[in-house]
């Protein structure tokens, strides 16, 4: 899938190969391996893009994160991540971009499948599956929030996980009625969903309410932006920044 192969600059390819991590050269035909040095993440399973630039790595053992590849030797340093994860996750995959974490599935000790979150100091398991499901995965939903994709004998479900942990089914219309075979996640919410039944786009509602109740319920006289990107906003007796 897609997970396995990434574009990195012009010409080059940086996909996962059974010997471990490797580049293509378009202009030389050629490609070489990277010997990933700094972390032990076993066997890598997954790669992801990392912004501005660079990847995440995943494996038997753990998920890494990579700033940038080589430009002359063939060894990268990579800084693990996800520190302080519950005992017993192993087999990670999965891996999808939020800010500084990152989302993943990983096997637990009972074998099952789980979807963690993971930033630089702790590892949150947001859902399991149940005995009888095949796998999970998940991506960022905005505002803390996360979409849920469940396997169960060969039939998708999706759900949003509201950050306060409850989970909210999404209909299974139109092509989420079928098989889904691939995600693609962008900033602020937005993902795309490929599968056997066609192509969709999903982002979150332009119109949103902004800041607390006092303020978004409030009358709203002014507004007025900074160069540094601040806003101010002027009601009855009150200014917001």
């Amino acid at each position: 899938g897609a997970q396995r192969f990434r574009p990195f600059g012009k010409g080059h390819v940086v996909y996962v190969a059974k010997d471990g991590l490797r580049e293509f050269d378009s202009a030389a035909a050629q490609s070489r391996a990277i010997r990933v040095l700094g972390c032990a993440v076993g066997d890598i399973r997954s790669l992801a893009p990392s912004r501005p630039s660079g990847f995440w790595i995943a494996g038997e053992r753990g998920i890494a994160r990579i700033s940038q590849l080589p430009t002359v030797n063939d060894s990268v340093s990579c800084v693990p991540w996800g520190r302080d994860a519950p005992r017993g996750l192993s087999h990670f995959s999965n891996l999808f971009e939020d800010g500084d974490a990152v989302f993943a599935t990983a096997r637990d000790a009972q074998n099952r499948r789980v979807l963690i979150r993971a930033d630089a100091g702790k590892t949150q398991i947001l859902a399991r599956t149940a005995p009888n499901d095949d796998g999970i995965c998940g991506w960022p939903g905005g505002n803390g929030g996360a979409w849920i994709l469940r396997v169960k004998g060969g039939e998708y479900y999706l759900s949003f996980r509201s950050p306060n942990g409850v989970e909210e089914p999404a209909p299974k219309k139109k092509m989420l009625s079928g098989p889904i075979t691939d995600i693609a996640v962008q900033p602020g919410g937005v993902f795309w969903l490929a599968g056997a039944l066609g192509l969709a786009r999903y982002a979150p509602p332009v119109w949103q309410a902004l800041g607390p109740p006092r303020l978004s319920q409030s009358a709203i006289s002014a507004i007025l932006g900074t160069p540094r990107q601040d806003l101010f906003f002027t009601g009855v007796n009150t200014l917001w920044i």
